[in-house]
């Protein structure tokens, strides 16, 4: 007989409560996946530069090639994208070439980088 009662209003509060913890939980994590999802695209932007510039240098006479910075990229959202490279010998005639891409989110500087060794081509 007991069994058709339903619930008592104890259990249903103590329900509710945890029901509305949950949730406030899960509002509160909103704000920290959004910053993620931004952090990860410009990771992956600045990642693309870095490929796209170390490309375009592959193709450039090994010894023309000089370190410091390139011109910066600015995204829709105002985040400048900061490009160098930088290009060492390694003693075989290869060179290392490292090209590197800053930004600045909240007063924090993150970089992201792409690396090749090239060799001169003889023609």
């Amino acid at each position: 007989m007991r069994a058709n009662r339903g619930i008592s209003l104890i259990e249903l509060m103590v329900g509710m409560t945890i029901l509305g913890l949950a949730m406030t939980l899960m509002v509160a994590l909103i704000p920290a996946t959004a910053t993620s999802l931004s952090l990860a695209e410009l990771r992956t932007q600045a990642g693309a530069l870095a490929q796209s510039e170390l490309e375009l240098l592959a193709t450039r006479d090994i010894a023309s090639l000089t370190n410091g910075p390139l011109p910066p990229v600015i995204l829709e959202d105002k985040t400048e994208l900061r490009p160098s490279v930088s290009a060492v010998a390694d003693g075989h005639r290869a060179v290392r070439v490292r090209v590197t891409v800053e930004w600045t989110v909240r007063d924090v500087t993150r970089e992201q980088f792409r690396e090749r060794i090239l060799f001169p081509v003889t023609r």
